[in-house]
Parts: C-alpha cells; sequence; structure tokens
C-alpha cells in the first residue's frame, strides 16, 4: 500500500524530456509526408525517457481546405498500451496541435504531461487495486457471496447480484495507508478486519455497501443517503418493457429490479450458464445481429426484484420479461 508521502503529481517525464525542446521543426512547405514522417521520429525520440513504452499515440494530420499539401493542424489520441491499462481510469487524453513555430514544443508538453499523469493515476489504481484484494479476501474466507471492487468515483459505479463497485474519492485512495488493516500491528490489523466483515455481513445485496454506517464505510466516505432504487436507476434509462437488448429497470410504487437482454450466438449459447436465466429468440434481429447470428437472447435479472421499504427479496419469475 503506497503511503500519503508517495501521493503527488511530479515532473518526472517533464524533465526527462526536456533535452527534446528544440531538436524539432516543421519544415517550411514541407509535404504531408514529410511533416508524418518527422512526427515518427519525435515519437521515437521519447524513448530517451524509460517510462515512454507505456502509452500509444495515434495521430491524425489534417490539411488546408484550399491546398492539401498544407499542414493546418494535428489531432493526437494518447493511451495506455494494453498491458499498462489502468482499472481506474481510460487515461485516454484527445489533443488538437496547431501547425505553428511552437507545434514539436507543444507535442513534448502535451506527450510529457500525460505521462507524468499517468504515474499518479497507476499509484491511485495500485491502492484501489490492493484495498479491493484485502476486503474480497475477508469475504471469500468467511463466504460472503459477492465480491466488493473499488475505483475513484462516486456511490454506485457498476453493481450485479454477484459484484458492486463502489467509487471513492482521490483523497480517500492517497491515504487509505492510514486504515488499521495496512497497520503493522496485528491486533490492530485483526480488529478493522472484523469491522470490515461486519459490514459485508450486514448487506443483504451488494450495493446495500453504500448504506450501511459501519467504521470501514464511514473511513472511505462511502455512504449514500440515496435510497437503493435511486442509485441503482442511474445505470438504465429505459424501461425494461421498452429493451429489445441491453438494461432495463422494473420499478414499481414497492418493487425495483434491473433486467438485462442480451443477444448471443447459439454456439456462445451452449456455454453460458442458464439456470437462473431465460432464453429467448432474438427478437426483430437488426442487420448486424444477422450477420453475427446473434439468434437468441439471454434475460436475467442483474439486480434482483427487492421491496424498496424493506430492501427484502421479491420472487418475480423472469418469465414475466420474456416479451
Amino acid at each position: 500500500m503506497l503511503s500519503r508521502k508517495e501521493f503527488y503529481r511530479g515532473n518526472e517525464a517533464k524533465e526527462a524530456l526536456e533535452v527534446l525542446r528544440g531538436k524539432f521543426k516543421l519544415p517550411v512547405g514541407g509535404t504531408i509526408e514529410e511533416v508524418e514522417a518527422l512526427i515518427d521520429r519525435a515519437i521515437t525520440a521519447l524513448n530517451i525517457y524509460s517510462k515512454a513504452n507505456r502509452f500509444i499515440i495515434n495521430k491524425t494530420l489534417y490539411t488546408d481546405t484550399q491546398d492539401e499539401t498544407k499542414f493546418v493542424s494535428a489531432r493526437l489520441v494518447i493511451r495506455p498500451r494494453v498491458a499498462y491499462a489502468l482499472g481506474c481510469s481510460e487515461c485516454r487524453d484527445v489533443v488538437d496541435l496547431p501547425a505553428d513555430d511552437n507545434f514539436f514544443e507543444n507535442f513534448i508538453d502535451t506527450v510529457a504531461a500525460w505521462l507524468d499523469t499517468y504515474d499518479y493515476m497507476a499509484k491511485l489504481d495500485a491502492n484501489l487495486k490492493e484495498l479491493s484484494s484485502i476486503v474480497n479476501e475477508i469475504g471469500n474466507e468467511n463466504g460472503i457471496p459477492f465480491n466488493v471492487y473499488f475505483t475513484l468515483g462516486k456511490e454506485l459505479v457498476d453493481v450485479s447480484d454477484n459484484y458492486v463497485v463502489v467509487g471513492i474519492s482521490e483523497e480517500v485512495v492517497s491515504t487509505l495507508d492510514c486504515l488499521p488493516v495496512f497497520d503493522n500491528i496485528e491486533v490492530r490489523v485483526r480488529t478493522y478486519k472484523e469491522k470490515i466483515l461486519e459490514v459485508l455481513k450486514e448487506c443483504k445485496a451488494p450495493y446495500e455497501i453504500v448504506k450501511t454506517k459501519g467504521v470501514f464505510v464511514k473511513d472511505l466516505q462511502l455512504y449514500s443517503r440515496k435510497s437503493p432504487a435511486k442509485l441503482l436507476r442511474k445505470f438504465c434509462t429505459r424501461k425494461v418493457e421498452a429493451v429489445r437488448v441491453g438494461v432495463g429497470y422494473y420499478d414499481t410504487d414497492k418493487v425495483f429490479a434491473l433486467i438485462r437482454k442480451e443477444a448471443v450466438t447459439e454456439e456462445d449459447l451452449a456455454k453460458l450458464d442458464v439456470s437462473n436465466a431465460v432464453v429467448i429468440d432474438t427478437v426483430k434481429m437488426s442487420k448486424a445481429e444477422q450477420v453475427k447470428g446473434l439468434s437468441k437472447t439471454v434475460i436475467s435479472y442483474k439486480i434482483s426484484p427487492f421491496d424498496k421499504e424493506t430492501g427484502a427479496f421479491v420472487d418475480i419469475p423472469l418469465t414475466t420479461f420474456a416479451k
């Protein structure tokens, strides 16, 4: 677990790439091919920084509408390579750079800023993964039937009957080392793990973690005053009756649920466990679905029906939504 002292937005990449400033200049009257080749050279030169292999740059060059040989701007899309993808952030930047005398200086500054930001986000991601690992280890050892994951954000970020992804603030993530569960004193660690388990046991469903009031929830600032139904409604905007494929909600005065409808091929269907689902023929298949052979639709609960007042589960057959 990274400590508070390690959380700062450094400028390591900016300092390392400073030597490249002034090394590249747009050629006067250069063709678009020459400009692209020079940008590729600049991208290669970035490898003087040891962490430059973490990203991919996709570039699009634009020319003058009246003169297709005149370079006017470039759009850069910077993102991590697959091996360096983060769970807490996409870390994808889109930047437009005009073709002026400072083009390459701006290019280098843009990449350096992305690398330094990525480095900071990677630290946050490491802490979030370690926290998730600890909580799920406690849950698995004690028969908790769902997993809990943490990411940057607020309230519920994703949820199902089997897991919940909860958002916590950047400030909290950077101070997670203060939690007793990461202490060096065994009795403090053990006591805090018991408090985490108390929270998990209190949850009848994964999403209820933000409705409990245990010490662990307080320390992570997870508690929400919103009702579960209101928290869950943000995951879809359409009633289930209006959903052919996707996620829809079922919401009455007393009961709430989220229903998932997923189109699959018969081959994929054979590999799925549909013991808790209903399978029907895909209705009104689109041309894309016809090409892919998505002839079957699997209907299942993303969130099982529950009483909005008591939180108790309500038995509503999935066949109710097989229309």
